[in-house]
């Protein structure tokens, strides 16, 4: 990205908008406990889940715009975008999952989604 000089303000604008609810959905998924005061995650999931899930799915959106706003619409930025996609999916199933298991099991496919794309893109930086 750096070896492009063409940084259009809609451009910067993606980036922006894709780190600011990168940085939101960090912020909400971690509990925000009182010096001495014990954190019941079961309780923290069962009360803020929608907050954090609504912040990632937001997060996939601002992605997969990202990806198509810079590298337009072409084979490559399809096979790339396949990953905010299903991670979006997979976050609107979270929405209405109602078993903590099958939140926990769609956690663990994204959690992969997420390494598997970071690693492929790590990868295409060394290409």
């Amino acid at each position: 990205m750096q070896d492009n000089p063409d940084w259009s303000p809609g451009r910067i604008v993606l980036w922006l908008t894709a780190i600011i609810s990168l940085y939101a959905f960090s912020a909400l998924v971690l509990p925000d406990p009182q010096p001495g005061e014990s954190i019941d995650l079961v309780a923290f999931e069962q009360d803020e889940s929608r907050r954090y899930i609504f912040a990632h799915n937001v997060f996939a959106v601002c992605a997969l715009l990202l990806i198509v706003g810079v590298r337009g619409i072409d084979p490559e930025p399809a096979r790339i975008g396949v990953f905010p996609i299903m991670a979006l999916v997979l976050g609107l199933l979270a929405m209405i999952a109602g078993q903590r298991w099958l939140r926990a099991a769609i956690a663990v496919v994204l959690a992969t989604n997420g390494t598997v794309m970071t690693l492929g893109l790590l990868a295409a930086l060394d290409g």
